[in-house]
């Protein structure tokens, strides 16, 4: 099976920066991270969330490997249409609200087995490949913009000619060495990106803004944290 995680970048650095306005980073990752769900269709599914991350697998064969090379690329381009709505969708001159454009994306492809075990509700994956991916999170990319594909997901996907892509190697002591791939998507030309928001959107937006700081001050808007999907 492949297996992908889709993971903001600049997550720790833009919640610890604006602390203060900490309600209003916390939903616009969940806004980022609700339109990339969207976004996920058969025969890619959903594993789990993990923090700021999205972990996604396909059970079944892909016939077509051009359409999942499409797929994940399509994620590039909306969360930089989502990030550019919310940065014109808030007059909020908080932190948060300002430095939203700091946030980036990077995924992260491997191809290989796992046992899929089901815990209650819940389908764990697990194995050494598994365990791969993860370790991959942490790696010496100088971008924080990027698909990084193993040599195994690289072999068995078809990328398009026109991406830059450079071969590099990544070390860990507890899976050794792994020969990976890392692209640089293409960005959405400036023209096709919105212009400017419609003032009901801004307006329904400064609403959840507002909202969500009260209901915090008043200790009923604790965020919940992101659980693993039920089958």
């Amino acid at each position: 099976m492949y297996f992908f995680i889709a993971d903001i970048s600049g997550y720790t650095k833009y919640m610890v920066k604006n602390q203060i306005e900490v309600e209003h980073g916390k939903l616009s990752i969940s806004i980022l991270l609700k339109s990339l769900i969207k976004t996920v269709d058969l025969p890619l599914e959903i594993s789990k969330l993990e923090g700021d991350a999205i972990f996604m697998f396909t059970r079944k064969k892909i016939d077509d490997p051009i359409w999942l090379s499409k797929k994940i690329l399509q994620f590039f381009a909306l969360f930089e249409k989502h990030l550019q709505n919310l940065r014109l969708s808030t007059t909020c001159q908080c932190g948060a609200c300002q430095n939203i454009e700091s946030l980036n994306i990077k995924i992260i492809g491997h191809y290989g087995k796992a046992v899929i075990e089901k815990i209650g509700r819940f389908e764990e994956l697990s194995g050494v490949d598994v365990i791969i991916l993860h370790r991959l999170l942490k790696n010496h990319a100088h971008s924080h913009r990027y698909l990084l594909l193993t040599q195994a997901a690289y072999e068995h996907m078809e990328m398009p000619d026109t991406i830059k892509v450079s071969k590099m190697e990544e070390h860990y002591d507890e899976v050794g060495t792994i020969p990976v791939y890392v692209f640089d998507p293409p960005r959405i030309p400036l023209e096709e990106l919105p212009r400017q928001a419609s003032e009901l959107k801004k307006g329904l937006h400064e609403m959840r803004l507002m909202w969500g700081s009260m209901l915090s001050k008043l200790g009923m808007g604790k965020s919940k944290h992101f659980r693993n999907f039920p089958k």
